[in-house]
């Protein structure tokens, strides 16, 4: 299943080289520590 690659695992350059799952996680922490 490529989406699951895609989306978990390869990284993109344009997300600072994480993978879209990390880089989702990451923007969710850092605005509950602006709230």
């Amino acid at each position: 299943f490529w989406q699951q690659d895609y989306n978990d695992e390869r990284t993109h350059e344009s997300l600072g080289n994480m993978p879209p799952t990390a880089y989702r996680k990451q923007l969710e922490n850092s605005n509950d520590l602006l709230s």
